[in-house]
């Protein structure tokens, strides 16, 4: 998610895939680089997301403070509820 997109944000999205996570689009990218790796059988897309998968989290992590920011409880209400990356909390 682009964190000016976010910014302008009305609403907090809860619908959809962000019912059971918060960041659906990182974990597209992951599953992506995931998939890429085992089709080209290439290290290397192992490694880009390993490199990577540090940096999508700390984005992650700013991009919630914006919507804190912007939304205060009610988001820090949906962190309660709903998982990161994963359906699990």
């Amino acid at each position: 998610m682009n964190l000016q997109k976010a910014v302008k944000a009305k609403k907090i999205a809860i619908h959809g895939p962000f019912k059971y996570i918060r960041h659906p689009i990182y974990d597209s990218m992951y599953i992506l680089s995931t998939g890429l790796g085992l089709i080209f059988f290439s290290w290397l897309w192992f490694i880009v997301m390993v490199a990577f998968a540090p940096l999508w989290y700390l984005e992650c992590k700013e991009e919630e403070k914006e919507m804190i920011k912007l939304h205060g409880q009610k988001y820090v209400d949906y962190q309660k509820t709903t998982g990161m990356f994963l359906p699990i909390k």
